[in-house]
């Protein structure tokens, strides 16, 4: 049978998920970890990311924010390991829309952005 409910799976690889399922797929809250040792801890939808969650690259990038069927999408916050934070909208995986960027010397950049690109000041 398919998993549903409260439940882990391990996988051979070193995956790793600890959280709620819904016919064989990760559906609800729950964690997801990588052998590299990035994660994800949040909402899921049909094994998918989607709603609100958090995700940790193995370089200590964090993304905490809405994601949409597996792609950060909606309003969130992004921090890089050398200081730099976005603060704003996402679309389809890349900043799209309103947000600002903060530099660690307290440099604050403000505009809207197009797939990753700053378009306006």
């Amino acid at each position: 049978g398919k998993r549903h409910g409260r439940g882990i799976e391990r996988l051979p690889d070193g995956n790793f998920y600890d959280g709620e399922w819904k016919y064989g797929y990760p559906h609800g809250r729950g964690t997801q970890k990588f052998p590299d040792g990035s994660f994800y801890d949040g909402d899921w939808m049909d094994g998918k990311r989607h709603g609100r969650g958090t995700k940790k690259w193995p370089n200590d990038r964090v993304y905490e924010g809405e994601w949409a069927f597996g792609k950060r999408h909606g309003r969130g916050t992004e921090k890089w390991p050398n200081g730099q934070i976005y603060e704003g909208e996402y679309s389809n995986d890349k900043r799209h829309g309103k947000g600002t960027i903060l530099e660690r010397n307290g440099t604050i950049t403000m505009g809207v952005w197009d797939e990753n690109e700053l378009v306006s000041q």
